[in-house]
């Protein structure tokens, strides 16, 4: 038989099945931004119906986008792929299944490659006392497809060739927590470690892997029909507790011990495992506990002959050491890298940017009700199932230096200052009262702004049953009226567990300070009578006495900024929590950033609640 003539002509363009997943995304900003200088395919994302990539893809030049029901195949399938030179498959899971119809629809539209859904290191798993060994099956979907793709006439024909990209352990998979505790942001780190701490087991950086995939398309005659390696380091489970000591500052990292008895006890009866893991992983744990103790075996590891490192030399290899400089960079407070925040829209009505909040209804100044659904865009029954969905598939696809956050900001209801006075700034602002009233230091609520209050509180409970997610962590200003708003929304009642029925007072959040009595707050003592622990917790070095405000100097507008950001900073670089509730005041006084401010708090009023979808991102700077 003659070996038949295959098409090595440059794959310029790509289809992408799998770009919202985690590793998926990172393999798309590649193609978009390879590490080929000369080499910028077009891109042509598939979508399933309701999926959607990050709005700043949108407009990109070098993509496009093709929203089908794949997994069904068919003709539809056939007439987007047409002239489509490469195909690479990120699906996982279910998903694995519809290679089969990709590759199928593939052949009939003149697609001359195909990477499969590979991307690791399939092990045969030997259990004490087994006769032999066996494959799980995540790996074994894999397996089958990769037999009957590399046994396809087509392949043999040479209508269409293949790429199979091998990998380490990915140790940057954003969403796992217990797999990758390293990857979030926690106030303290139990690492496991399976077995022998000591083997030496592959790892890679995703980012690693997906620059080597581009590479790897960008020179097609070197990776036709191939099965290539690209590990980034091998080192052991112990070096990982090592190196997170030396870079996670301030916090406990210690080892989670499971002997390699137990690992198998658990890789058999997944229900004998402790209770925290499965909560804490999308994989299934029997799966974790067979590929953890090959890890500590030491065999998931491949000989060095068997990496691909020197085929392309453009892609440079990360090691965990480096990740973990980068990844925890920020606690260094070096100025290496800033974060950037940006409001993602399309959740709410307020999200806008020409939202009319008043229109809206998202603030209630003349005692309005708050918004339906406290402006959700979904009206429907399963709304707040849906926005969770769409929270949890943004964080899961989104980069490393990128993550998402779910803000409720809050505004006190109305204070004795906010009755209203003529010549308030230039005469009553500085005074602490008159005949009638007391507005100064830090004023309490009216009986309107409890009232206001009340209201929010209420607010809440119409959605609570509906599954809005509740906040996971609650961040409240010093200030007696942001304090007792909040108190009165979120305690006494059903809203949340009473677990999560506390609050951390900083300093950041207060109103602009100086010159008006308002604005003085009360000593932290007195605070602390007030809204006693446990509930409330004052930040590390809260004062006792108000260091801040002056009697003849009013805060400038970019203070006030500056404290907003560190404010974001704190939450985006320290709390791994997704849903998040801060209680502060109006006006100028807190933001989320330059952009927020202007769309978000000069026009809250009295119990304004604006719920916000913040992206984060961290930048180099030369600052």
């Amino acid at each position: 038989m003659s070996t038949p003539k295959l098409d090595l002509s440059p794959l310029s363009t790509v289809a992408l099945f799998g770009a919202t997943g985690m590793l998926g995304s990172k393999i798309l900003a590649a193609l978009l931004n390879p590490p080929i200088p000369d080499y910028k395919p077009t891109v042509l994302v598939f979508l399933r119906p309701g999926k959607s990539l990050d709005q700043s893809l949108q407009g990109h030049p070098q993509l496009k986008t093709c929203e089908l029901d794949y997994a069904k195949g068919g003709s539809a399938l056939v007439e987007c792929l047409r002239g489509v030179d490469a195909i690479v498959s990120v699906l996982n899971g279910p998903g694995v299944a519809a290679q089969y119809s990709i590759l199928d629809a593939a052949i009939e539209a003149g697609v001359r490659r195909i990477y499969p859904s590979e991307f690791g290191f399939h092990q045969a798993y030997r259990a004490p006392g087994d006769p032999g060994a066996r494959i799980m099956p995540l790996w074994d979907e894999k397996e089958r497809f990769a037999q009957h793709l590399k046994l396809h006439p087509a392949v043999d024909s040479g209508k269409i060739t293949y790429t199979f990209i091998g990998a380490g352990d990915l140790w940057d998979q954003k969403p796992e927590l217990f797999w990758c505790p390293w990857a979030q942001d926690l106030d303290s780190y139990s690492v496991p470690i399976v077995g022998d701490g000591d083997a030496l087991a592959d790892w890679s950086d995703a980012r690693d892997v997906a620059n080597y995939v581009v590479a790897s398309l960008s020179k097609p005659s070197l990776s036709v029909n191939t099965h290539l390696n690209f590990p980034s380091e091998t080192f052991s489970q112990n070096a990982i507790v090592d190196l997170m000591r030396k870079y996670v500052r301030g916090r406990e990292v210690h080892p989670l011990i499971f002997t390699a008895e137990e690992a198998h006890r658990y890789a058999a009866n997944a229900d004998e495992a402790p209770k925290n893991i499965a909560p804490n992983t999308n994989i299934p744990v029997d799966f974790y506990f067979v590929v953890k103790i090959i890890q500590g075996s030491g065999t998931f590891r491949r000989p060095r002959w068997e990496c691909h490192w020197d085929l392309f030399p453009e892609v440079k290899r990360t090691t965990f050491e480096e990740y973990l400089k980068e990844r925890f960079a920020y606690r260094c407070h070096n100025g290496v890298y800033r974060p950037t925040f940006q409001i993602i829209p399309g959740f709410f009505a307020q999200d806008h940017p020409d939202a009319d909040i008043e229109a809206i209804g998202a603030v209630s100044s003349r005692n309005l009700p708050l918004p339906p659904r406290f402006g959700l865009l979904d009206e429907s029954p399963d709304r707040w199932d849906n926005f969770r969905a769409q929270i949890t598939d943004l964080i899961a696809s989104s980069p490393e230096d990128t993550t998402y956050k779910v803000f409720y900001l809050s505004r006190h209801g109305q204070g004795y200052h906010n009755v209203g006075k003529e010549a308030w700034d230039d005469y009553w602002s500085k005074l602490n009262g008159d005949l009638e009233i007391s507005w100064g230091p830090d004023p309490h609520l009216t009986p309107l702004g409890i009232s206001q209050a009340d209201a929010a509180r209420s607010a809440w409970m119409l959605e609570v049953p509906h599954r809005m997610p509740v906040p996971e962590r609650h961040y409240v200003s010093p200030l007696h009226r942001a304090l007792h708003t909040w108190d009165k929304t979120f305690c006494d009642h059903e809203i949340l567990a009473e677990a999560k029925l506390s609050a951390m007072i900083l300093e950041d959040l207060r109103e602009e300070h100086g010159i008006h009595t308002c604005d003085i707050r009360s000593p932290r003592s007195v605070i602390e009578g007030h809204f006693p622990p446990p509930r409330y917790a004052f930040e590390p070095d809260f004062s006792e006495h108000d260091l801040v405000w002056k009697p003849d100097e009013r805060e400038t507008k970019e203070h006030v900024k500056e404290r907003a950001r560190a404010v974001l900073d704190r939450i985006f670089h320290n709390d791994g929590e997704i849903y998040i509730s801060i209680t502060a005041h109006g006006g100028g006084t807190f933001a989320l950033h330059e952009y927020l401010l202007d769309l978000a708090f000069s026009p809250l009023r009295l119990i304004g609640i604006l719920p916000l979808v913040v992206k984060g991102s961290i930048v180099r700077s030369d600052l």
